[in-house]
């Protein structure tokens, strides 16, 4: 699918679906960011590129009705300093898609290294849809 209202063989509308890649603005703390996305048809959900510490992470997603889905995703934390693992995000939302866009919400708690919980932060966040290039297409 590819994030819009499709048919199905009897011409009934069937739901939207958040399979594809991408950009998510939120804010942490009051600091606007940014991270890209990917949600593969077999409910893996994936951070590609994300806040200088963090960027990349795994985990899943599922539908959770007809325009609605939730993600969960463990983003590492990375020392920008020394390159050392630092701790990790465990991202926990409830979104809900209008088309190529959606708005979630839910919640990030940080772990430090020793996974020991350093804070659990509520966050909102609205996503687009990112149109690939022919070549990324490919590859996916």
């Amino acid at each position: 699918m590819n994030g819009t209202t499709t048919q199905d063989d009897r011409g009934t509308d069937t739901a939207v679906s958040p399979v594809g890649t991408w950009v998510e603005h939120f804010s942490v703390q009051g600091e606007p960011k940014a991270s890209t996305l990917h949600f593969t048809p077999g409910g893996q959900a994936f951070i590609l590129a994300g806040p200088a510490n963090g960027g990349s992470g795994a985990g899943t997603w599922q539908a959770t009705g007809p325009d609605s889905f939730a993600y969960r995703i463990s983003e590492r934390i990375i020392d920008v300093r020394s390159g050392e693992y630092a701790g990790w995000v465990d991202i926990d939302h409830h979104a809900v898609q209008d088309g190529d866009s959606f708005v979630s919400t839910g919640h990030s708690r940080v772990y430090d290294a020793e996974d020991h919980l350093v804070i659990d932060v509520g966050i909102s966040a609205r996503g687009s849809r990112k149109i690939l290039s022919e070549k990324a297409r490919l590859i996916l």
